[in-house]
């Protein structure tokens, strides 16, 4: 089992915390099966991660500085309102190699 936690700045991509908050992120692997499959080295690794993130009212989302997020996630020029993210990804890998 693996686990990872992070704070980071809100945007990827940017140099700067340009939103004024945080992102929160936290990631769960487990490494539930491994064995050989046709004489080759075998695992399946399941994965899971989630966040959460808020963008203030007027946060640019571009690089060309005119394009924001609404809250139903649409984009539309300035102004913005505040936005709330959260996400959630599942993932699984399959990997069978020769050695």
């Amino acid at each position: 089992m693996n686990y990872y936690a992070g704070i980071l700045t809100g945007r990827t991509n940017t140099t700067n915390n340009d939103n004024n908050n945080f992102m929160y992120v936290g990631r769960l692997e487990l490494l539930p099966w491994q064995s050989k499959v046709l004489g080759q080295d075998s695992s399946l690794k399941l994965g899971g991660d989630i966040l959460n993130s808020r963008d203030d009212k007027g946060t640019n989302i571009s690089q060309t500085l005119n394009l924001l997020v609404n809250t139903d996630g649409s984009l539309s020029r300035l102004p913005s309102p505040a936005r709330m993210k959260n996400g959630v990804e599942l993932d699984a890998w399959l990997n069978i190699r020769s050695v």
